[in-house]
């Protein structure tokens, strides 16, 4: 309310910096033992002057204040890692074979990273690499150009569309990430949470094409175009909750800092024979040729309705 926007608006980052939160340490289980992570990829359609940024800047400003917090706890091990690790390559260099081998098992041990609790940077590049280190990965940003870029694949000559990762981050499905001249990046169970705003022609430009249909891209994406309130807002909006803000700054901070047990969380008895009901709904609409161009979606509004219902 205070920058008087549509209530979908702000939704967007509060939900995807939940999921990227949630998703670490937590997973829906079903009754037969099926499990779902929690991360999910969230778009909001508005045009430029929408106020997109002050409604995604509370929750950006939050996940930056946590990701500093963090990294002020283990800066000092962090320095003492970085001076182990360059000393002990400059020995595996000269080290005889027996010597080399346990350099490179300490090596590995060296597993401590700096926290990331937000990615700016969405090229191929950097979201493989953060993806290889972290738990999740979580990629907030009022302005979704540079994530569109990604998709679309223009950091490459080619006209090949780069969102390999975009699809298996949303499954958590382990890969390995080759590079030219470069070690391979082993991504174990990669989990990635997206909320971001794209205008109106990006999101055109991202449903219009067959690729990311063919490949079921735009069936990981829950999309929304909210009422605009442009030419019917008040000089100064209503003030911002800060008991609001900081109650969900602490759950975050719970979310992130749970650990290394997964929690499990089921659906109660009254809550799975609806889920089941909505379940057998779903099914039949699949039958009927008038929704045979959302099939893709359809078969994914179970995961979407599991994943939402535990993070809520």
């Amino acid at each position: 309310a205070h920058v008087q926007v549509s209530p979908a608006i702000p939704a967007i980052p509060v939900l995807g910096a939940l999921s990227a939160a949630a998703c670490r340490f937590h997973r829906y289980r079903e009754q037969n033992g099926y499990e779902q992570t929690l991360n999910l990829y969230f778009v909001v359609v508005a045009e430029s002057g929408e106020r997109k940024s002050g409604a995604f800047r509370p929750v950006v400003k939050i996940l930056s204040k946590l990701e500093a917090e963090d990294f002020e706890k283990i800066r000092d091990s962090l320095n003492e890692q970085t001076v182990k690790r360059r000393l002990l390559t400059a020995e595996q260099e000269r080290a005889e074979l027996d010597r080399g081998l346990e350099i490179e098992s300490e090596l590995a041990n060296l597993t401590l990273v700096r926290p990331l609790y937000n990615l700016d940077d969405a090229t191929p590049e950097a979201l493989a690499e953060e993806m290889s280190k972290h738990l999740s990965v979580a990629h907030v940003q009022p302005e979704g150009g540079s994530l569109f870029n990604l998709i679309r694949g223009v950091y490459k000559k080619t006209k090949a569309s780069n969102f390999e990762l975009l699809l298996r981050g949303f499954d958590a499905e382990s890969s390995s990430v080759h590079r030219k001249g470069r070690e391979v990046l082993r991504l174990k169970e990669p989990q990635l949470a997206i909320a971001i705003a794209l205008q109106p022609d990006l999101a055109g430009e991202l449903l219009a094409t067959p690729e990311f249909s063919d490949r079921g891209l735009c069936n990981r994406i829950l999309m929304c175009r909210p009422r605009s309130l442009m030419g019917s807002r008040k000089y100064l909006g209503a003030p911002l909750s800060f008991e609001a803000l900081e109650r969900y700054e602490e759950l975050l901070r719970v979310l992130y800092r749970a650990g290394p047990e997964v929690r499990y969380l089921e659906l109660g008895h009254s809550a799975r024979n609806v889920f089941e009901e909505f379940h057998y709904e779903r099914e039949a609409m699949l039958k009927e040729s008038k929704y045979a161009a959302h099939k893709g979606f359809l078969n994914k509004m179970n995961s979407f309705v599991s994943r939402l219902s535990a993070l809520l």
